[in-house]
């Protein structure tokens, strides 16, 4: 699989581990996707605000924003999605306002379990299949969403399938149905799993992998390994470098330093080999652990580069 088979996608769902970089890798997605000429839509979801910040902005908005060219980031709110879905079927702001800023009925809603999601993925199907531009063109070529991570992401992802399973008819159930066929369509949508080369982020990568192919029926892409440090020494040149540390007194502080760096190459090296053998050949593509320029959009434009390069291999 290369990028130009990713970005014909219509929508790439990016999640994994809490922790994991989730958001580096919509990031850098989005910016190699702008690049290739695609008109591209970064989403965050439950007021996350972790984009803004690589774009000098305090706040992402709700309505969509252009940052750099070909690019726009929006953040996705329930309240905001609530009220854009009750306009669309009743075309009354007063109508609206009488009754659904009541806090009476607001405190209802937010306690009905699955709505504000079902609203959030509608939002996500909106800006992917029914927004047009002036010239009656989808507003954007590629939407990237920064999902939840792995529990809640599964269950924003399934909200849709509930809905059909609980109701037969009525506005919700085409909505949940037009969600539902945009996510299983494999020629539109692909989930891209994040994880570390640690215990924890390859066991929920590989359990979301298994749910999204077998209980939500999603296409899944490459697997992005985040956040890996680069190999320095040979099994055997680190053997030979270990022996001459310890006979030189003066570099113990030096020596505590490798032993610690080495030590995490070979823990990823482990980890990295059992997920590689649970995939069974699906592709895995690896970004280096950044030491200097992380959380910016320089180290963005680096990891992006790197991604470029790891698809190429």
């Amino acid at each position: 699989m290369d990028f130009k088979e990713l970005f014909d996608k219509k929508l790439l769902i990016v999640s994994g581990k809490g922790g994991v970089g989730k958001t580096t890798v919509s990031l850098l997605l989005a910016h190699l996707a702008s690049q290739s000429g695609k008109k591209t839509l970064l989403v965050e979801m439950n007021n996350a605000q972790r984009t803004g910040i690589f774009f000098g902005l305090k706040k992402v908005p709700y309505k969509e924003k252009e940052v750099l060219e070909n690019l726009f980031i929006t953040s996705i709110q329930a309240p905001n999605t609530f009220e854009e879905y009750i306009l669309d079927q009743i075309h009354s702001k007063t109508i609206y306002s009488l009754i659904f800023e009541n806090r009476y009925v607001r405190n209802f809603l937010d306690a009905t379990p699955g709505l504000s999601e079902l609203l959030q993925i509608g939002k996500v199907w909106a800006l992917t299949e029914r927004d047009l531009d002036k010239e009656k063109k989808h507003k954007y070529d590629l939407v990237i969403l920064d999902a939840p991570a792995t529990g809640h992401g599964l269950a924003l992802l399934n909200v849709a399938q509930v809905v059909i399973r609980a109701i037969k008819m009525g506005p919700l159930y085409n909505q949940a149905s037009r969600i539902v066929k945009l996510l299983q369509d494999p020629l539109k949508t692909q989930l891209i799993v994040t994880a570390l080369a640690e215990e924890m982020p390859i066991n929920e990568a590989l359990e979301m992998l298994r749910q999204a192919r077998l209980k939500l029926k999603l296409n899944c892409g490459p697997v992005i390994l985040n956040g890996i440090f680069p190999r320095f020494l040979s099994d055997e040149e680190w053997e030979v470098t270990r022996r001459e540390l310890n006979t030189l007194e003066s570099t113990e502080e030096l020596g505590r330093v490798v032993l610690f760096y080495q030590e995490r190459v070979l823990l990823q090296k482990t980890y990295k080999e059992k997920l590689l053998h649970e995939l069974e050949g699906h592709p895995c593509w690896e970004l280096p652990f950044l030491f200097q320029d992380a959380g910016t959009l320089k180290g963005i434009k680096q990891l992006a580069t790197c991604l470029r390069d790891e698809s190429l291999t």
